[in-house]
């Protein structure tokens, strides 16, 4: 049962990336039912956040901003293996502000954040990190900001992991856009578009 549950979260993902919400939101189905047969808080929690990705894809920000709302304090109080099975909450927050337009409110998540990650490489933090650099950059620290995307960028090349590679460099052209820089942000866009085309990842791309 375990594995099953583990496969449907990872088709879940793999499906919106491609952009095959249907086949993902068959998936999603699928985990709901696991989230009704469950006593478990944290589980039905984890499945809320799985969900908020998919109200994202398709534009449904209040809808996704409820979700992860209603997850957040099952979480913070959860000490088993669910909690550390989804994306960290906040930051899953910010990023939908972000995709959204509140600036405002994800920079707040960032400001608090910074202290933690800025220093980190750790794998766990990856998406946080680049969440981070977005934030930096709306407070004009784009130095910074290209620091911490390009240390990402480097770890996911060495390790082939494609997906974070492409997250990276989307965000850095963001970033270098912010800057004005447009030659550079469009070389980083044309890196990323050249290798999520191998992979067929589309959706990093639509969300922004």
């Amino acid at each position: 049962r375990f594995v099953a549950f583990w496969q449907n979260i990872v088709h879940v993902n793999i499906h919106r990336e491609i952009q095959q919400l249907d086949q993902a939101r068959a998936c999603m189905d699928a985990l709901l039912e696991y989230g009704e047969d469950s006593a478990d808080a944290a589980f039905g929690a984890l499945i809320r956040l799985v969900r908020s990705t998919l109200f994202s894809a398709q534009g449904e920000w209040d809808a996704a901003l409820a979700e992860v709302a209603l997850a957040e304090p099952v979480m913070a109080r959860d000490r088993s293996h669910w909690s550390t099975m989804g994306p960290p909450v906040g930051m899953l927050r910010a990023l939908y502000l972000l995709q959204s337009g509140n600036q405002t409110e994800a920079l707040r998540w960032a400001l608090d954040q910074e202290q933690l990650l800025l220093p980190s490489r750790a794998f766990a933090h990856e998406e946080a990190r680049i969440v981070l650099a977005r934030g930096l950059a709306l407070q004009n620290r784009h130095s910074q900001a290209l620091e911490v995307l390009d240390q990402i960028e480097e770890d996911a090349a060495a390790q082939q992991r494609t997906l974070t590679q492409v997250r990276a460099l989307t965000s850095r052209a963001l970033v270098q856009s912010h800057q004005q820089d447009w030659p550079r942000a469009c070389a980083s866009l044309q890196r990323a578009l050249e290798l999520s085309g191998r992979a067929g990842y589309r959706r990093v791309f639509l969300d922004e």
